[in-house]
């Protein structure tokens, strides 16, 4: 009874319940504001579903053998345990449709040592299956794992050869992800990557070579996340090809400058609406503020590695006074509040996180000469992960902003993750105690005196 109600459901049907089950590959709901939080993200195969609906029952092997959008998605690894032939039928089975595949680099089998280097094996005729199928590919993963360069040194010129040209005409989104990130960086000869409908390009550091085989690719990128860490500093070349990106809606730039001695191109970014950003010197710091662009951004993240003052970034603040959200890490914010936030009316989100802020900073939140007050339209105000007691005076700032008349009524103000004095804690829990709607303390602790 069981097996005739099974069949009795179109293969159309089930081909469409079956889809859900994939694992998948792109999701496309990746944010740029953190720049660890998509590069931590782990893409396994786990299970294969392909596998245990086919063992299910005859009818269930058909409908997944024979349906096309079944073999769309697929995890690859370099390991021995992939044979090359399995996946160019894997491919096959997707008919003409656009394909989704994630690429691990595994080191596995015998291990020999080169030039002092550890080198592992891979199945070479995978990447060459792969290849064939580079014209239908989608969305494209590729991720390195161990902890030796020489991986991707290897096979990304097997994936894109040198002095050859390698048409992506469908692809959209690129991710490539390395786990090495210390040590003198390995940039192989690679090939052209010709793809015209790129939308999605985000690579971390020890990949930041493959950026500048994408000319002509990226004038239509939406999203584009750069990460130069380490020894991997961004080349003039990697500035212009970032000058061309004006169609960017999204953009993460983790990087370092190392010379600036002759003069960049306007970096205009007319639609971006969106920008996270590592600096980690008052050149850098020049070089946003004179040289960007942003009208219409409306989100901005700042990261600075506790080398950056806040002051340094104020002329772009000043440029850009449509912002509606800010969110500002690892600075010194050693300068008054006002003179940084007097040009900014529209912001409604305000996160300050693990940066160093003096009293005055804090002081200067509160009324200014003529009674108004700073960021007039805040809604959500977040002190988070310091490191330190904050200046007592966050207290008064805190009930000054939720007791003055024709404040915003669902303004939020949170304290999270505080190492705090006994009497911060105390008067913290006495504002959530008064203003429940409106403050909200969460994971603060008090911190032990020496």
């Amino acid at each position: 009874m069981a097996n005739t109600s099974i069949i009795s459901i179109p293969a159309e049907v089930l081909e469409k319940i079956f889809f859900h089950t994939l694992n998948p590959v792109w999701e496309g709901n990746y944010h740029t504001d953190d720049f660890n939080k998509v590069f931590r993200m782990q893409f396994d195969q786990g299970s294969n579903p392909r596998k245990s609906l086919a063992r299910t029952c005859h009818y269930f092997r058909k409908v997944v053998l024979t349906s096309p959008s079944l073999w769309t998605r697929h995890h690859i690894r370099t390991s021995g345990r992939v044979r090359s032939g399995l996946v160019d039928t894997m491919f096959r089975r997707s008919g003409d449709l656009s394909l989704q595949v994630c690429l691990s680099v595994i080191p596995s089998g015998p291990k020999t040592i080169v030039e002092g280097r550890e080198v592992v094996p891979f199945d070479q005729e995978v990447l060459t299956i792969l290849r064939k199928y580079f014209h239908r590919i989608h969305a494209f993963i590729m991720i390195f794992h161990g902890d030796h360069p020489i991986n991707h040194a290897r096979i990304t010129p097997l994936l894109f050869p040198p002095d050859t040209s390698t048409a992506m005409p469908r692809l959209a989104h690129f991710y490539g992800a390395s786990n090495y990130i210390y040590g003198n960086p390995h940039n192989p000869c690679i090939g052209i990557i010709n793809a015209p409908g790129l939308k999605t390009f985000m690579i971390s550091s020890e990949l930041a070579y493959l950026w500048r085989t994408l000319t002509p690719s990226t004038s239509q990128i939406l999203v584009l996340k750069l990460v130069y860490s380490g020894h991997t500093g961004a080349s003039r070349e990697d500035l212009e090809l970032l000058c061309r990106t004006q169609c960017v809606e999204e953009l993460a730039l983790d990087w370092s400058i190392p010379d600036l001695t002759s003069s960049l191109s306007q970096f205009r970014f007319v639609q971006l609406k969106r920008l996270a950003i590592t600096l980690q010197s008052n050149a850098e710091c020049q070089v946003v503020n004179e040289l960007f662009h942003t009208p219409q951004l409306k989100h901005l993240t700042i990261s600075g590695g506790y080398l950056c003052r806040l002051s340094w970034i104020a002329p772009f603040l000043k440029k850009n006074p449509q912002l509606r959200q800010i969110r500002f890490s690892w600075l010194q914010a050693q300068e008054l509040a006002v003179d940084i936030f007097s040009c900014l009316s529209e912001v409604e989100d305000l996160t300050l996180d693990r940066n160093i802020h003096s009293d005055a900073f804090f002081s200067s939140f509160l009324d200014m000469e003529d009674g108004r007050l700073i960021l007039p339209n805040l809604k959500n105000f977040t002190i988070s992960n310091g490191s330190r007691d904050p200046a007592p005076v966050v207290v008064d700032v805190i009930r000054s902003r939720v007791n003055r008349d024709g404040i915003h009524p669902g303004m939020i103000l949170s304290v999270l993750d505080m190492s705090v004095s006994q009497k911060m804690l105390d008067d913290l829990r006495a504002l959530v105690k008064d203003y429940p709607d409106n403050v909200f303390v969460e994971y603060s602790t008090l911190y032990k005196r020496a």
